[in-house]
């Protein structure tokens, strides 16, 4: 399923000589911060798709390197990551870094689990199964200002 959503937005990709069409991040950098590979691949093209700059790492750790090596405008992180939980990533962030949004992507929906993420730091939370234009708006969104609600 994935190697086809991966063909499918890699076929999107303007012809030569056609119009190019409005990316919506154009110039944003962007960490994405996702422990299984096929979905950090799938989530690192369609925001490349999208005019990003995307670095795409796969723990906590490799993220908080990239952030000191990196300019970056966005972080897209899991919540449940194997070396630290993205609560514990986004306090470190934003020691860090307080100027960067952070965005929680997890499998955990409720109002309960979305209202412990906004009070803990995230600027928004997006719920997996997340399509390529859940990430895609909530990137966006954030970079129109440090606190949008959350999707």
């Amino acid at each position: 399923m994935i190697s086809r959503d991966l063909d499918r937005i890699r076929s999107e990709e303007p012809t030569r000589g056609a119009a190019p069409r409005s990316k919506r991040l154009e110039g944003a950098s962007v960490l994405l911060v996702e422990d299984e590979d096929d979905l950090r691949e799938l989530g690192v093209v369609v925001l490349q798709s999208e005019g990003a700059r995307v670095t795409g790492v796969g723990s906590a750790t490799e993220a908080l390197d990239a952030l000191a090596a990196t300019p970056i405008d966005v972080v897209l992180t899991d919540i449940s990551l194997p070396d630290m939980d993205g609560f514990e990533l986004v306090a470190r962030i934003q020691a860090q870094r307080h100027d960067v949004p952070v965005i929680a992507v997890t499998g955990y929906d409720g109002p309960e689990e979305r209202a412990r993420a906004l009070e803990r730091g995230f600027a928004r939370y997006v719920t997996k199964p997340a399509t390529g234009e859940d990430l895609v708006a909530a990137v966006a969104a954030v970079r129109q200002g440090p606190r949008a609600p959350a999707v």
